[in-house]
């Protein structure tokens, strides 16, 4: 074991654990808030809500939004436990009706074989039918949660890859796997054959990664058999072997995570003052960033409604024959080029726009959290507000062409099946316009931090 000093949020994430142990603190009581707890430790707001969380996940405490953190009550207080482990669920509920509640069953079973094998309940399977939604904070569960190793699992179908949100989910959570260099962190399940669908976006970086040898298991036949079968419980068996050798890969990678952590705690002041400056200049950054958000947001618009006008200004003639719809087809083509060339140019930069202003956020309240604890919090709090009414604002400007999206996909995937010559265009199309709509959910993310701490 190494002898290198625990961090700074698991210290008082123990003492606080120690309180409760000796019974300093009693359960149901209600913890001193979060700028109380800094204000003890001398630490930032950012490092009492880390340990928090560490503790809301070990079950020693819960938080009730408004209200504060409370000690767990002793029929819910833990015995120690190892390293806890969460598997998030992406799925098409749709999926899961049309499968008389078969993706339910996988999920159930592979608890059931994990704790089985290991004889530990420390495997949580976040599945929306069960739990509180958590469709907007899985983002911070994964990026801002050391003590937990975390699992995004996309339960692929065709359904799955035509949903808007559900792809949404998908790219939001690649960029943020990406982004903390966990390699192992998206492991897509094969339900049911998707060949074709995948087909359509074989242009698309995501859909790459879906098609190579991420898959964990090919569940596609073995949904026709039931949970009893050996055939089943076999692949079962397989899907937990992959997942805990993954597990230990990403624990590696925690590990060393959590060195660096910890060597960029005990820092000398003037190297946080390095540091500090590193956040100021991600967030002067973001400022340019989020003006050039509005500005692609523009384009976009205005790519949408020259994409609508090539097939508009083309109207089917009465009595059209199959000669005069080949011809109608060629010339809705050719007239589809250049919005078709812009829509992917402004689409691409705005996803990955969209990810710089992500890391911008991150900053921009960590810096919010060093000038809170040291005393300078007045005028920070301005600033995030400030900051929050930009981002409602750009919110808003994006509403009319997300409104426009959903429609315009539906529209040109139904005119893609008409010609090949309009296949490759609108599919194209399609694929920016994907990459577009998976920012909704880092909006939300970005929204709901920013009042969180501006209140």
């Amino acid at each position: 074991m190494s002898d290198s000093p625990k961090p700074t949020y698991l210290t008082i994430a123990n003492a606080i654990k120690s309180q409760i142990a000796s019974g300093d603190v009693d359960s149901g009581d209600k913890l001193p808030s979060i700028n109380e707890i800094a204000a003890e430790w001398g630490v930032s707001r950012s490092m009492v809500s880390r340990a928090l969380t560490y503790l809301e996940d070990e079950g020693y405490v819960t938080t009730i939004q408004g209200k504060g953190t409370f000690v767990a009550t002793p029929d819910t207080m833990p015995r120690e436990k190892s390293n806890r482990w969460k598997i998030f669920w992406s799925y098409a509920h749709k999926d899961d009706q049309n499968s008389g509640g078969g993706i339910t069953r996988l999920r159930e079973a592979i608890q059931a074989e994990y704790e089985l094998r290991t004889g530990d309940d420390d495997l949580d399977i976040f599945q929306d039918t069960k739990d509180l939604e958590w469709g907007t904070d899985w983002r911070k569960e994964i990026d801002g949660n050391l003590a937990v190793t975390s699992f995004f699992v996309p339960i692929l179908t065709p359904t799955y890859l035509r949903s808007p949100h559900c792809l949404a989910e998908l790219r939001s959570a690649v960029g943020v796997f990406e982004r903390m260099g966990y390699e192992e962190g998206i492991c897509p399940i094969d339900f049911v054959d998707c060949s074709n669908a995948l087909k359509a976006f074989q242009d698309d970086e995501i859909f790459k990664l879906l098609d190579d040898t991420q898959r964990i298991v090919d569940f596609k036949n073995l949904r026709y058999k039931g949970p009893k079968s050996s055939e089943y419980r076999e692949k079962v068996a397989e899907l937990v072997d992959r997942l805990m050798a993954k597990r230990e890969k990403l624990q590696k990678q925690q590990e060393e995570r959590e060195r660096l952590f910890t060597e960029k705690e005990g820092c000398e002041a003037g190297d946080e003052a390095t540091e500090g400056g590193d956040l100021l200049v991600r967030i002067a950054a973001m400022q340019d960033q989020l003006e050039q958000l509005g500005q692609l947001t523009d384009l976009i618009g205005a790519d949408i409604e020259a994409i609508g006008n090539a097939f508009s200004d083309n109207p089917a003639p009465a009595n059209m024959n199959p000669k005069h719809a080949i011809a109608l087809a060629g010339s809705i083509a050719k007239k589809l080029e250049a919005p078709c060339q812009d829509m992917e140019e402004h689409c691409t930069q705005y996803y990955e726009m969209i990810q710089a202003v992500d890391d911008g956020m991150d900053a921009c309240l960590e810096f919010a959290a060093i000038a809170e604890s040291s005393g300078f919090g007045d005028g920070m709090s301005a600033n995030l507000a400030t900051l929050h009414v930009s981002v409602a604002a750009l919110c808003e400007k994006t509403e009319e062409p997300f409104g426009q999206i959903d429609s315009l996909r539906k529209m040109i995937m139904g005119f893609s099946k008409l010609s090949r010559v309009l296949t490759k265009p609108c599919r194209r199309i399609d694929i920016a316009l994907g990459k577009m709509s998976s920012s909704g959910i880092v909006f939300e993310g970005w929204e709901r931090r920013l009042r969180e701490f501006v209140g």
